[in-house]
């Protein structure tokens, strides 16, 4: 019999398909740190924004009115937490007095705008990408500094409101705890 020439195919064999396949997989594996980096990345760059943001509609609102909201109180070095009370002020969303009737924001003015997911639906409170409440510390005795204090651990800030984040651990209690802070 004569012998016949191959036929052209237009398939992979079996070995070609599982080099691509393994290919791919340690492309994958290399990729998968660098994507999962940018990710945290972008997190903590959203905090950081957000703190400012609160930072500024504090400031604004201590322009307009030349006060703290009631219950700003220095004597508590850990911070605030951004309840739904002190949003409200800032947002003119109050579900307690109505929004032209807050004595905090009598004048009813927007400081601050978010999104519906910086809210947390169950509390109201501001939250960072992890959850966690924001923290608010004012300067109410205006020597221009607020002093925040976790454990033995006491930092000072010199401006008049400081907003954090506990960051992605959520704690705030020593050094190592503090890393992660925004």
């Amino acid at each position: 019999q004569p012998l016949r020439r191959r036929e052209a195919r237009s398939a992979f064999t079996l070995i070609e398909l599982l080099v691509v396949i393994g290919i791919i997989a340690v492309l994958a594996a290399v990729l998968l740190p660098a994507v999962t980096g940018i990710f945290k990345q972008g997190e903590k760059v959203q905090a950081q924004a957000d703190a400012k943001r609160v930072v500024a509609a504090w400031k604004s609102y201590y322009a307009q009115y030349g006060r703290w909201p009631r219950g700003a109180n220095e004597d508590i070095s850990t911070g605030h937490v951004m309840s739904a009370g002190f949003v409200e002020i800032l947002m003119t969303r109050t579900q307690k007095y109505g929004a032209a009737t807050s004595p905090d924001n009598p004048l009813a003015l927007k400081f601050l705008e978010v999104g519906p997911d910086t809210l947390d639906a169950t509390t109201g409170s501001m939250v960072d990408p992890w959850g966690t409440p924001y923290c608010v510390l004012f300067d109410t005795n205006f020597d221009g500094k607020v002093v925040f204090t976790a454990g033995t651990l006491s930092t000072t800030v010199y401006d008049t409101v400081v907003v954090w984040s506990r960051g992605a651990d959520k704690k705030a209690g020593s050094t190592a705890e503090f890393k992660d802070n925004v």
